[in-house]
């Protein structure tokens, strides 16, 4: 139950000219998440799975991220996320 609180995870969608744009193209384990954070679930189209750090991140990946609140925090200042979308 701890990982569904709102503090434990934010979930996005990574878009062209949009949140996380940044991190097209590059391999999950390019981007420089914060500590205590990680790249728990990918849905990409119709499939979602658990990713690895050599999975490459493609334009419409909604990314579920889990960790310490204080990481959780961190992204979504970063990204400028007020809610879980």
């Amino acid at each position: 139950a701890l990982l569904l609180q709102d503090e434990r995870f934010v979930q996005f969608t990574v878009h062209e000219n949009g949140v996380g744009h940044e991190w097209l193209g590059h391999r999950l384990s390019e981007p420089n998440l914060p500590a205590g954070a990680l790249v728990a679930l990918v849905h990409r189209e119709d499939a979602s799975f658990v990713p690895t750090g050599d999975d490459i991140i493609k334009d419409g990946d909604r990314l579920t991220i889990i960790g310490n609140p204080g990481a959780i925090e961190s992204l979504r200042e970063r990204f400028d996320l007020l809610d879980n979308d």
